[in-house]
């Protein structure tokens, strides 16, 4: 193995072990649009650089395993185009509306890349033909500048989009992000394009290796984007993703490890034909250096955890404090509105009812005012919920005082009160509460009210025949309770913004029932979220082991606690 084929295969290790980091990321938090676009997209990056690596590895001590490795790997990058578009175009109609010629542009550039991946399993069945000494080039010869042209595409249309993106993002981590990687999706392909031989204008005078050499740092090229986003994960917290700190410290580990042993191999090939003690002295000035290095890696690693976890409690504190302000506001707003409304509405029902009862009225004309005494009653429902709002009530309420409950016994009162409007919509309704006999500490009356309101809406999104379940798990010191239907679903347009105060997708709806329901969860010490789903609509609220204190007790079995009692 020459020293240019042993940087291909530690960059290749490098780059599986940094995209690995960003997958095992994103498969610990719920997987919407975006993030889902993003497992694909590090998958087939996995892909590639793993193949890449792996083929090298086997090719002197088990050349049977070249070919397979190599199909993976060639396969991976054949999705890569039309993915590395997908996924900026996700995230751009997640920040904006596009216009209707960048939706004709987006789809002309897909059509395209989808084309080339789809024409993909051609050129893989060639690597399947091949003799083993054609793999790969000789093989792919003639299938390199398609490629290398759609690559190019999706590169260019991505850097377009990242510059729309930009100009939308307000000042922070991902715009310093979106300003980066324009050049480097610029350069990229133009790197490519240089690195093959059908490119390289000037002949002699050992262009041949200089080419090889430069086909070597292309195969390479996607550490640059990956190890910039990486970074920003890890420090910034980009899209809102947790860096795992465990399995980032192991993957550093283990690409420090990859880079001594690489190092340790070019010393061998360059030093130890010529002399043994200078090679001798080389490895031992290197395995200082690795040392070295791996203590400066650590303290800049913690420097950058503390500066992170730093900046997550400055940017949590903010959104809080901006929050507590939007809804203080929102909520004087509300009562002011409410106060000077349901009194007159109070007195139009009255003269509304009386005028029902008159004598002078015909059937259509009685039917009529019963239709505008029911637009009242809307209303009326409609400012409850913004007094229900705007009223903050006070922790040491005795009504609202924290108590221990079962929560089978919590959630079968619940769905007692909504069986019979339930089953006269034709619905179905399921119950699971595990273990059975669990007990959590919480306010009985203020979680009903919750779950009446979730359950409310989920009647409402479905149709006859559909079903909605009720589940609870208390699962030692954190427990949760989950309400999900399979009827029409949320919009995705208002997703992200759907425990915001007036969001709603109903045409009569005020947007406030799921506010209540935040701000109720949040009082209780928990947090709410919609979870991602095929079909319908799943929340989920969760308590106990959340960093509050306000849940006092965590869940535990009534059956173990009378036990230890005794």
């Amino acid at each position: 193995m020459d020293s240019r084929i042993l940087m291909e295969t530690a960059g290749g290790a490098l780059g599986l072990l940094l995209y690995l980091y960003l997958f095992l990321t994103l498969l610990g938090h719920p997987r919407d649009r975006l993030r889902l676009a993003l497992l694909l997209l590090t998958a087939a990056v996995m892909l590639w650089f793993g193949g890449n690596a792996g083929a090298h590895l086997v090719s002197a001590p088990a050349p049977g395993l070249q070919r397979p490795l190599l199909l993976s790997a060639y396969a991976g990058l054949a999705l890569l185009p039309p993915l590395v578009l997908g996924t900026h175009w996700v995230y751009f109609r997640r920040l904006r509306h596009p216009s209707l010629w960048q939706q004709r542009g987006f789809r002309m550039s897909l059509g395209l890349l989808v084309l080339g991946a789809v024409l993909s399993p051609w050129g893989l069945q060639r690597l399947v033909q091949a003799s083993p000494s054609d793999l790969p080039w000789p093989a792919l010869r003639g299938l390199v500048l398609p490629y290398l042209l759609l690559l190019a595409l999706s590169y260019l249309h991505s850097a377009y989009l990242q510059v729309r993106i930009r100009m939308v993002l307000p000042r922070g981590a991902e715009r310093r992000l979106f300003a980066l990687l324009p050049p480097l999706f610029l350069l990229l392909p133009l790197f490519n394009l240089l690195a093959y031989p059908w490119s390289w204008p000037v002949q002699g005078w050992g262009s041949s290796a200089l080419q090889a050499w430069l086909l070597s740092l292309s195969k390479l090229g996607a550490l640059a984007p990956g190890g910039l986003i990486a970074y920003f994960v890890f420090r910034h917290r980009f899209l809102r993703l947790r860096s795992m700190r465990r399995p980032a410290a192991l993957l550093v580990t283990a690409a420090g490890i990859v880079l001594y042993l690489s190092l340790e191999r070019l010393v061998a090939i360059s030093l130890e034909p010529s002399s043994a003690s200078w090679a001798m002295l080389a490895r031992g000035v290197l395995l200082g250096g690795i040392l070295l290095s791996f203590t400066a890696a650590a303290r800049w690693m913690e420097r950058l955890l503390n500066a992170a976890v730093a900046d997550e409690e400055r940017r949590r504190m903010e959104e809080k404090l901006a929050e507590k302000s939007h809804l203080e506001d929102l909520g004087r707003m509300a009562a002011t509105v409410a106060h000077n409304v349901k009194n007159p509405l109070s007195s139009m029902k009255t003269l509304m009812q009386l005028w029902r009862e008159s004598d002078n009225l015909t059937e259509e004309q009685r039917g009529e005012v019963a239709m505008m005494i029911a637009e009242v009653d809307r209303l009326s429902e409609t400012v409850t919920s913004l007094l229900r709002f705007s009223r903050l009530k006070k922790e040491g309420d005795d009504r609202d005082r924290y108590e221990r409950v079962d929560l089978e016994a919590l959630l079968e009162k619940v769905a007692g009160l909504f069986r019979g409007e339930i089953e006269s919509r034709r619905l179905l309704l399921s119950l699971d509460v595990q273990p059975a006999g669990g007990e959590v500490r919480s306010r009985p009356r203020v979680l009903e009210e919750v779950l009446g309101n979730l359950l409310g809406n989920a009647m409402e999104a479905c149709k006859p025949g559909d079903e909605i379940a009720l589940e609870g798990r208390v699962e030692h010191n954190r427990w949760w309770i989950r309400v999900r239907d399979n009827g029409r679903g949320i919009p995705s347009s208002i997703r992200p913004q759907l425990f915001e105060p007036f969001v709603s997708d109903k045409s009569k709806g005020t947007g406030l029932g799921l506010a209540i329901v935040k701000q109720q969860v949040e009082r209780l010490g928990g947090r709410v979220e919609l979870e991602p789903t095929q079909r319908g609509a799943s929340f989920r609220l969760m308590f106990g082991d959340l960093g509050s204190s306000l849940t006092g007790g965590f869940g535990k079995n009534k059956h173990e606690d009378t036990d230890r009692r005794r």
